[in-house]
């Protein structure tokens, strides 16, 4: 589904979060994510992201959608305390 709206995740792989890993900022898609989290996280975007696997192709758009205006809005917050 990436492909199609021009997203290349062949290199993508997931791994399970390191608290030792140096890192400035850690964004969790979803309550769960973030109550597991702890405080060193906060929430990507304004409601949980929903995993698009279960939602077919509507369900993709869709979330692409979320993600895609929660990480405009995180570029516009990270880029007025730069």
């Amino acid at each position: 589904m990436a492909p199609r709206r021009g997203y290349d995740g062949s290199t993508h792989r997931a791994r399970q979060f390191r608290r030792n890993w140096d890192r400035d900022l850690v964004l969790a898609m979803d309550s769960g994510h973030l109550a597991t989290l702890g405080g060193e996280a906060r929430l990507f975007a304004a409601d949980d992201v929903p995993d698009p696997y279960y939602g077919g192709d509507d369900g993709f758009d869709e979330v692409l959608a979320q993600i895609e205006k929660a990480a405009d809005q995180w570029v516009g917050r990270l880029s007025s305390q730069a």
